[in-house]
Formats: C-alpha cells, sequence, structure tokens
C-alpha cells in the first residue's frame, strides 16, 4: 500500500513503539482475489488482525484497527464481527457507513477524523452524525485538508498516533 497517508500513518505509529501491518483488500493494487466492493472485504480485516496477534511480540491486549475512506466504511460495517481490536480510528469514513454502523452499541473508544476541506465526507455533517453517539469518541478535523490528506499526511499521523498512545 503506497498512500502517501498510510506510509505516514505507518512510520509515525512504529516511531511510537506500535506494531504496523498496512494492507491493501483483494483486488486491490498487486493482491489476489476479486475485490467485492464491500461485500467480503471485512474478511480481508479478519486475517489481517488474525496475523497481527500472532506475531511474536504484539500485544493482542493493544490492537486497534484504522481505516480511510472505503476501508473506514468496511470497519463500521463489521463492527459487531471484530471482537479483538480495542479502539478504532476511521479516517474520512463514509456517512452512510457511519450511519448503518452499530456505533451506540460499540463502547470501545474511537477516533473520527476528517479534512476540513474533504468534499466527500463533509465535515460539519459528519460532526452532526456523530453528535448524539455515546463515547468514548472523538471527533477531530483537519484544517486545510481534503479527503486524502494531502500535503496533511504527517499532522494526521501524529493525530492518530496520539490518540493510540492514549486509547490503548
Amino acid at each position: 500500500m503506497d498512500s502517501p497517508l498510510m506510509a505516514a500513518l505507518a512510520r509515525e505509529v512504529v516511531q511510537r513503539g506500535f506494531a504496523c501491518l498496512r494492507f491493501n483488500f483483494r483486488g486491490v493494487g498487486e493482491s489476489g482475489g476479486q475485490f467485492t466492493n464491500g461485500e467480503a472485504e471485512h474478511q480481508d480485516v479478519a486475517a489481517a488482525l488474525k496475523v497481527m496477534g500472532a506475531f511474536p511480540g504484539v500485544n493482542r491486549s493493544r490492537l486497534a484497527v484504522v481505516g480511510h475512506s472505503f476501508g473506514a466504511s468496511v470497519v463500521l460495517g463489521a463492527l459487531k464481527e471484530m471482537k479483538d481490536p480495542k479502539a478504532f480510528v476511521f479516517l474520512s469514513p463514509p456517512l452512510a457507513a457511519v450511519q448503518k454502523a452499530p456505533l451506540a452499541k460499540d463502547k470501545r473508544p474511537k477516533l473520527f477524523v476528517v479534512g476540513q476541506g474533504d468534499r466527500i465526507v463533509p465535515s460539519q455533517r459528519l460532526q452532526q452524525e456523530l453528535q448524539e453517539m455515546p463515547g468514548p469518541l472523538i471527533f477531530k478535523t483537519v484544517e486545510r485538508a481534503n479527503h486524502t490528506y494531502a500535503h496533511r499526511e504527517q499532522e494526521v499521523a501524529h493525530i492518530v498516533s496520539d490518540y493510540l498512545a492514549s486509547a490503548l
């Protein structure tokens, strides 16, 4: 996975002492399999969590999942099935996925981040959607950032790593 955002995030969390695994979903990039537009990609997240939990030295009680855009949508859709993660980070999650997710029933810590200039996920609409959700939930807006956080990758990486350090 070569996105500048995920590369910056991986570097930052590793520098903070976390193990990190980043991957493409099935049928994306050089990943095998058939892309299913969200139907089966939750299985990819489950497999990634299983791999992470099996690495020597990885503390299974400190697992978290970070998803951006489509990845956030997949994680939100499978929230009930994901028992191992202790915290979640959703970067620019699609509003429809947020609306459908069982967020009110999930008591694990969550961070939602959106760019102030995100034209796909309007920050004010996401904030309104999350206002009535029970915590622990944190909402952050990144100024002058678009949907991909172009030129703001390090800022987002810092926000996420700080959050993970406090939540885990």
